[in-house]
């Protein structure tokens, strides 16, 4: 199954608003796969396999060079929901009967939001009743994400898996062998992001000091899964088998060259959820009796929050004394790592005489002894921002 659901401008295009201008692509799925598996009599054998392939492609974003004037505000919203039922089912019984079932289910999503490479987006947020609602704040809220209203631009993605697996057989008689196996892959990529070149509110004359950028993505999965195995009878075998594998990536970012501005608040949130629940049951009896279950499960990738400031982000490698550095970015000198306080820092070598009015140490990090640059200048030396 392939679904692709897109909403944009596309390339170069010019759009003007008194209000409000919204790209946004939704989409929703729900897949439910069943296989079972039944052997008997004399001699039976059965055996049942299934394979699923879904692959959804969600993205709300305007193209390259695209211009955007709104007197209030500018949304992009990519949001894609998706629910999986996955049931794999054996049962073998009789003189001789096998039963062996097989389900599997892979599926890839990507969900983007994006303003696009050399755009220009103006929001300029001037009516106090005309805000946008749902936008993350970049906190949890009891099972969710906490959201609330803004006014200005906003970039937002997100995406929610929830998944229900069952692996269960059953095998009995004088020889029965039963088994399920039930195996889901999932491959999740959730992305809202400013592309290289676009500058947002570069025109901030007339805008309200209510104006805000948030560039968010959110990301929420859920699993229940449940594999068993009951055997019984003279000779009797039974195994359940849930093997998942959930690669979730979350990211949010300015890229490099990316101008934004903002009369009030610019936020960039990547955030993530995962709630994993797996269960691994068996019971046998009888002369001789064999019952399995097994589940495995891997969930991971890293969720990011980033941004670039030059065409090689913030770490600029070795000091270079010919090299202009501007504030935030980050060099080594000395064995230690140093973030430049200024912009059109030039000739200046970290630690030497005079580099306090320049350069950030990450020794500072660690001493309280009055050097004049305070602890809480940890973050700026190892991130290359100016948080103190």
């Amino acid at each position: 199954l392939d679904l692709n659901t897109d909403a944009y401008i596309d390339g170069s295009a010019r759009v003007k608003a008194a209000r409000d201008v919204i790209v946004m692509a939704t989409g929703k799925e729900k897949l439910v796969s069943v296989v079972a598996a039944a052997g008997g009599g004399t001699v039976g054998v059965a055996g049942t396999v299934s394979v699923t392939l879904l692959d959804t492609h969600t993205y709300a974003y305007t193209g390259s060079g695209v211009t955007i004037e709104a007197d209030d505000n500018v949304l992009i919203s990519a949001k894609d929901d998706t629910s999986i039922v996955l049931v794999t089912a054996s049962l073998a019984g009789g003189f001789v009967g096998v039963g062996v079932a097989v389900g599997v289910l892979s599926a890839s999503k990507d969900t983007q939001a994006y303003i696009g490479a050399n755009s220009k987006v103006d929001a300029l947020a001037l009516s106090g009743g005309s805000t946008l609602a749902g936008i993350y704040t970049g906190n949890y809220s009891g099972s969710g994400f906490a959201s609330g209203s803004l006014r200005g631009v906003a970039v937002q993605a997100a995406s929610s898996e929830n998944v229900f697996g069952l692996a269960a057989s059953a095998g009995g008689g004088f020889v029965g062998i039963a088994g399920g196996v039930g195996v889901t892959l999932l491959t999740v990529i959730t992305k809202a992001y400013v592309a290289t070149g676009a500058q947002l509110n570069n025109n901030l004359g007339g805008a309200s000091g209510s104006q805000s950028v948030n560039v968010s993505a959110v990301d929420s999965f859920k699993s229940l899964t449940i594999s068993g195995g009951i055997a019984g009878g003279f000779v009797g075998a039974a195994g359940g088998v849930d093997i998942g594998v959930a690669d979730l990536t979350t990211q949010a970012f300015l890229e490099d060259t990316s101008i934004v501005h903002a009369t009030a608040d610019v936020d960039v949130y990547a955030l993530s959820l995962k709630n994993v629940h797996t269960y691994a049951l068996s019971a046998a009896g009888g002369f001789v009796g064999v019952a399995v279950a097994v589940s495995v499960w891997t969930v991971g990738t890293a969720t990011t929050s980033t941004f670039h400031d030059g065409a090689a982000g913030p770490d600029k490698g070795p000091f270079g004394p010919g090299v202009t550095y501007n504030e935030g970015d980050v060099v080594t000198h000395g064995g230690k790592t140093w973030g430049s306080k200024q912009d059109g820092n030039i000739g200046h070598t970290p630690g030497g005489a005079g580099s306090d009015s320049w350069w950030q140490g990450e020794q500072d990090a660690f001493s309280d002894d009055n050097s004049g640059n305070p602890s809480g200048d940890a973050d700026f030396a190892a991130s290359g921002n100016d948080a103190d």
